[in-house]
């Protein structure tokens, strides 16, 4: 019987580690409820981030959306600002991210 080589160890612990670190980013990403498609209102906002079309939305709607996914915002925060924050976290949807 031929033993595991060195080699063959640290592939095996390697792979291990990736299964382990996948496991851990889908629970986390399970916790934060972040599923796709990621939506408010009438607006699928995943498919915004996609076909770059959040600059669509006004200030006062971007404003509405982070404070329903509770991003914090500032009342100055303009438009560029307020498409990072949210952009920031649709990154974290499946979609983006896998």
């Amino acid at each position: 019987m031929v033993g595991i080589s060195p080699d063959q160890e640290e592939d095996t612990q390697c792979l291990q580690e990736d299964s382990n670190r996948q496991e851990l980013i889908d629970e986390v990403n399970k916790q934060l409820n972040v599923s796709h498609p990621i939506c408010y209102d009438m607006y699928d906002l995943c498919e915004r981030y996609h076909s770059n079309t959040l600059q669509e939305l006004n200030v006062a709607m971007l404003k509405t959306t982070c404070c329903h996914f509770e991003i914090p915002i500032k009342s100055r925060d303009n438009k560029k600002t307020l498409m990072g924050k949210l952009s920031e976290m649709i990154s974290k949807c499946q979609c983006v991210s896998h």
